[in-house]
């Protein structure tokens, strides 16, 4: 972890490469490194608190990690705090893949239904409420791009109950 502050007003950082043991940027890691143009964050960077790259000017290449565990934080939570969305009050947020050039973000989602009518609802509230989403993550996250997003239903979830149904059979037939 890279606590608060910990390379705030730096004006001679100029390029970062992050070791893949970091996991958290802490709150305002970058904030005000006006010649900071370039940083790479590693595979297991899991959190990126308020601020990291406020002020950063410079800044021309960020390269982000496929998937943010915040980002799937955040939305869960303004799922349950600020969508009011009767469609959308039990999606569970599984997953989250963000573009290198974190333009875009592919947000996946489960519900408990197999009904197509219930997952065609649910896909008609979450592209409804995509907008307020997207700003209040950009409002949270204070990171430099806010991605575009949009939801697609996490396939492995039903998956995953296909596997099981077709055990609990077959260990019921093998009951003689």
């Amino acid at each position: 972890e890279i606590k608060y502050g910990a390379f705030k007003n730096d004006v001679c950082l100029e390029e970062v490469v992050l070791p893949s043991t970091c996991t958290v940027l802490g709150k305002e890691v970058f904030m005000d490194c006006k010649t900071l143009s370039k940083i790479n964050l590693p595979e297991g960077i899991e959190v990126l608190q308020r601020k990291v790259f406020y002020n950063c000017f410079s800044l021309k290449e960020l390269i982000l990690p496929n998937t943010l565990k915040e980002i799937q934080s955040e939305v869960n939570d303004i799922l349950l705090k600020r969508v009011r969305d009767p469609r959308v009050k039990d999606v569970t947020i599984t997953g989250v893949e963000v573009s290198g050039d974190l333009q875009h973000a592919t947000i996946y989602y489960s519900i408990l239904s197999d009904k197509a009518s219930d997952e065609k609802k649910v896909q008609t509230g979450l592209d409804k409420a995509t907008s307020l989403i997207r700003g209040e993550l950009g409002h949270r996250l204070s990171i430099y791009v806010t991605p575009e997003i949009k939801f697609e239903r996490d396939k492995s979830v039903q998956y995953g109950d296909h596997i099981d149904e077709l055990l609990r059979k077959l260990h019921s037939t093998d009951k003689f």
